[in-house]
């Protein structure tokens, strides 16, 4: 062992050397902006798909997403089934699987589609401002129109696949059930492109809406409670308002209607409403169907707009809120 005074002397001593003070320039490439946003919407795509997630989480996607599979696969089915004693063309306006596509997207706009929104959505948006984490993406030379551009392209993304595969999937069945599948393609080209679109359309339309529920908690489970509660707070809410005054106003108070009716459009399927004609007489409450027309797609579309719209200001005005503070 050294001595204790040349221990001493040592320890006095400087143990480093700095051999260049200053900072040196980034030598490296630079990727730009979009590269960013596609990064940051490739990342948030992956996990709103499980890659990278708990079991729970995983779970509750795949399970929501096998429900879309069976819905369709019953799609397929009843279809089949209307086709071969030949009502499909008789009531057409109202059978939902006349025309299966129109009928997968009427049963999958429900609760199981919307407990999907109330999964992804939430977990996108509300943890980078509860643990601080949008601040670390903002430092970096991304601004926020960027961020919420990727974070919309994986949400959009996400969703247009989770509704499209089933859709898609059920189109090839289709195709390749019939006896000749190319004149079935060539014949159902309209629907493919209908498909398309619709399944866009949703995913758009229910992003912004769920997303603007979502900017106003910090909570995922908060903001997973409002978007379902919402939404089916909506659809009672108009069910309701329809079947006791049997005006097709109450079509305009249930968001899924709004969305729902232009799809049928793209399709071009006028469906009417059928609700419950409810009257108390002497007590009793007699029960009969009927049938309302709805508004023309145009309404519908205004109404979509306007809704998305006042959503996508939600959004802006929440978000530069948080970044000012």
């Amino acid at each position: 062992m050294s001595p204790p005074d040349e221990r001493s002397e040592r320890a006095g001593q400087a143990q480093g050397v700095i051999y260049q003070q200053g900072y040196r320039h980034y030598r490296g490439r630079y990727l730009g902006r979009l590269h960013a946003v596609v990064s940051l919407a490739w990342a948030d795509g992956k996990r709103a798909l499980g890659i990278g997630r708990g079991w729970k989480y995983k779970l509750g996607f795949f399970i929501l997403v096998g429900i879309l599979l069976i819905i369709a696969l019953i799609a397929f089915g009843t279809n089949a089934v209307t086709e071969r004693i030949g009502a499909g063309g008789q009531s057409r306006s109202f059978y939902p699987f006349a025309n299966p596509y129109n009928g997968f997207f009427d049963s999958a706009n429900g609760i199981i589609l919307w407990l999907l929104f109330a999964l992804i959505i939430p977990d996108l948006l509300c943890n980078d401002r509860r643990y601080g984490t949008l601040r670390l993406y903002l430092a970096r030379p991304i601004s926020l129109s960027d961020y919420l551009a990727g974070k919309a392209l994986a949400i959009v993304g996400v969703l247009s696949a989770v509704l499209l595969a089933p859709a898609l999937l059920l189109f090839l069945a289709k195709a390749l059930g019939a006896v000749q599948p190319g004149a079935y393609l060539a014949a159902h080209l309209g629907d493919l492109g209908a498909l398309l679109l619709s399944g866009l359309l949703f995913a758009v339309y229910y992003a912004l809406i769920s997303g603007a529920l979502a900017s106003l908690t910090k909570s995922t489970g908060y903001a997973a409670a409002g978007i379902v509660g919402l939404l089916i707070a909506a659809r009672l809410v108009g069910s309701t308002v329809l079947a006791f005054t049997h005006r097709r106003m109450a079509t305009l108070i249930d968001l899924s209607q709004l969305v729902g009716q232009i799809k049928s459009s793209l399709f071009g399927v006028n469906q009417p409403l059928i609700t419950l004609n409810i009257q108390f007489q002497n007590g009793s409450q007699p029960v009969t169907p009927v049938i309302v027309q709805p508004y023309p797609v145009w309404v519908y579309l205004l109404a979509a707009l306007a809704a998305v719209l006042l959503s996508a200001l939600v959004i802006g005005w929440r978000y530069r809120r948080e970044v000012d503070r």
